[in-house]
């Protein structure tokens, strides 16, 4: 069986989802993933990491430690710092719903044990649709595609289409 390509990585060691994908396109061109590549809108990286208010102290370290590490795969900006800090609230509280869950099945008692399961899976929902959105895991890394612009009425007329072409051309 022959060797597979290693996947690329950046200098300081993360790993690129477009470059690894690049290795999978498969029917895609280099043009068409370097024009989809930039298509794409990035926000602007954080310079210092604030964490809100609202967080309780304890997660503070924590919140730091994460934040740092999606900065460095370039998938966090400034407006993910609540999603984030609502990512470790939901989490804080299912681990609290499933703790008193457990608690009520060593004693035995079935209606309390159902209801806390019922609250923790409440929690865990919020907890992995916050970790979906910000790229927690890899598949949802994967999944983080910008949607393309709707397509304007005005590329069908010619005249827009030869004025377009123009100042593209007065660009170059």
């Amino acid at each position: 069986m022959p060797a597979s390509k290693p996947i690329p990585r950046e200098a300081d060691g993360t790993v690129d989802i477009k470059q690894a994908r690049k290795r999978m396109a498969g029917h895609r061109t280099n043009a068409e993933i370097e024009a989809k590549a930039k298509s794409e809108v990035r926000a602007k990286e954080p310079k210092r990491i604030t964490v809100p208010k609202y967080l309780p102290q304890v997660m503070e370290a924590e919140y730091r430690l994460t934040a740092k590490k999606l900065v460095a795969l370039h998938i966090f900006s400034d407006l993910d710092y609540d999603m984030l800090a609502r990512y470790f609230i939901a989490r804080a509280a299912w681990q609290n719903a499933q703790n008193w869950a457990n608690r009520a099945i060593m004693q035995g008692d079935a209606k309390e044990a159902g209801s806390w399961t019922k609250t923790a899976n409440v929690y865990f929902g919020q907890c992995q649709s916050c970790a979906s959105a910000l790229g927690l895991s890899v598949s949802a890394r994967c999944r983080l595609v910008m949607p393309e612009p709707p397509k304007d009425e005005a590329d069908e007329d010619p005249l827009s289409k030869m004025l377009r072409e123009r100042a593209e051309r007065r660009k170059a």
